[in-house]
């Protein structure tokens, strides 16, 4: 096996994880998508899981 059999493999996934989750032809930056099947958990990748709830945020009293 050479380097474009395995290019032309890892193409081969990446297009098949995209139609698997309806994103193929899509506009966005999906390159999380080239190595795994589940994107990270930085913010970039999964940015809802960052964006807290207002009932959930730490709340800050004042004492008058």
């Amino acid at each position: 096996m050479n380097k474009g059999d395995r290019q032309r493999r890892t193409q081969l996934k990446f297009k098949k994880r995209l139609r698997q989750l309806n994103l193929l032809g899509k506009e966005g930056n999906f390159f999380c998508y080239k190595s795994t099947g589940k994107p990270c958990s930085c913010p970039m990748c999964s940015p809802n899981k960052y964006k807290r709830k207002i009932k959930h945020k730490k709340k800050v009293f004042e004492d008058d």
